[in-house]
């Protein structure tokens, strides 16, 4: 158990394994990204389930994109496992892009 954030039980727990640990996270550093990216394709499942449902908002965490999307773009929401054939969900109108360090994110529900 950690006594800090998200981050602070994801490092510790890193820190901790040894070769008979496998550390599962949606956190990646480098030489560490095949799990992560299976756990966030993991997401795909769960969000189309909210969106189909008629969730009206979502909030999305990537890397800096602000050169990529802005505010009031539509756009067309996906989902899919990486390097697979995407589902159209629904258009949708981006009402903000921000660009944010980590450490300054609001914490995981």
């Amino acid at each position: 158990m950690s006594l800090g954030n998200y981050d602070d039980a994801v490092r510790e727990a890193a820190e901790a394994a040894d070769d008979r640990t496998l550390v599962v996270s949606d956190t990646s550093w480098k030489g560490y990204e095949v799990i992560p990216s299976a756990v966030i394709d993991g997401y795909s499942t769960i969000f189309a389930d909210q969106l189909r449902r008629g969730r009206k908002t979502a909030t999305i965490r990537v890397g800096d994109k602000s050169h990529k999307y802005r505010k009031n773009q539509a756009v067309l929401v996906t989902i899919g496992y990486q390097y697979s054939p995407r589902e159209k969900i629904f258009e949708a109108v981006i009402d903000a892009v921000e660009v944010k360090r980590v450490r300054d994110l609001s914490p995981r529900a």
